[in-house]
């Protein structure tokens, strides 16, 4: 109960949703000729064809998921939502305004293209082209928006609900938030190991004894980034996770891509000392509860 305040006590909630017209249609089923019974069938279109410009906004979407994923925690309250640690509220909250500005100017350049467009897929779509598909370029850029805004989960009171049905509640919502924490410190333990495992295989020597070129720059980034926003995000205080952290950061401390490549040394002892941390945490997700919350590939 303990962790299970300390989680809600220290978080909020984020909820993003992501506005964006189709780009499909159904297609006219009449003109389509198959011996099948068209009832049993669907069909679709694409009434734009690839487009850089459209491209792009679902690029701007990828980035900000990507990025929020790898600073917030796995929320409990569905698709579309994170729990953002307290401290990081005001970090958070400027980067999903810079984003949705740069959301919404990809949909206003592509409204700018959406005209040009329509006329290079028409003759593609050849009879299964029709204009009543297209919206105005005015509608498709005001329609390109991401809505967002932080708030605290609380049930409503007796008053509101009446005691019988707030009781309810409250066992579900406690039930939830105990599975939140467990999702919590696996999602954090399942993060750190990928990270670390993908960093020791790039470190790894060659076979042959050859020196091989290092080609973890990535990775190694990755993993010092989750390093460094560590302690934030541990809202659910795992000690034994922690622990593991700071031998890691003692690990990498002071260590550059620039100094892993030109040393076979440096990268051979930071391969055995990455090994066993790895080794550690895969140890201990071993005796981690399941989980079913999805977090940072």
């Amino acid at each position: 109960m303990v962790a299970i305040a300390k989680t809600k006590e220290n978080t909020v909630v984020l909820k993003i949703t992501y506005h964006c017209p189709t780009l499909t249609r159904p297609a006219d089923k009449s003109r389509i000729q198959t011996p099948a019974d068209k009832a049993l069938l669907t069909a679709q279109k694409q009434i734009i064809g690839t487009c850089r410009e459209y491209m792009a906004i679902g690029n701007a979407r990828y980035r900000l998921g990507d990025w929020l994923t790898k600073r917030t925690l796995p929320s409990p309250f569905g698709w579309g939502t994170f729990l953002v640690p307290i401290s990081m509220i005001e970090e958070v909250g400027e980067k999903v305004s810079e984003m949705a500005k740069e959301y919404k100017a990809a949909g206003a350049a592509f409204a700018q293209v959406y005209p040009e467009q329509i006329e290079l897929v028409k003759e593609r779509l050849a009879d299964q082209f029709n204009p009543r598909n297209y919206p105005s370029p005015k509608y498709m850029a005001d329609g390109i928006w991401i809505e967002w805004w932080f708030f605290d989960f609380e049930i409503p009171s007796k008053e509101k609900v009446g005691a019988e049905l707030w009781e309810q509640e409250k066992s579900r919502v406690e039930r939830t938030w105990e599975g939140a924490v467990d999702d919590i410190q696996a999602a954090l333990r399942e993060s750190f190991l990928g990270l670390v495992r993908t960093l020791s295989d790039r470190l790894e020597p060659a076979a042959d004894s050859s020196r091989k070129a290092f080609r973890g720059g990535p990775a190694l980034k990755k993993t010092l980034e989750f390093l460094d926003i560590f302690q934030r995000r541990n809202i659910v205080d795992d000690v034994e996770l922690a622990k593991l952290v700071e031998q890691a950061k003692d690990i990498l401390q002071g260590k550059s891509v620039e100094d892993i490549r030109s040393s076979s040394l440096v990268c051979e002892k930071l391969y055995t000392e990455m090994r066993s941390v790895t080794t550690s945490i895969a140890t201990l997700i071993e005796t981690s509860p399941s989980r079913s919350i999805t977090f940072e590939d």
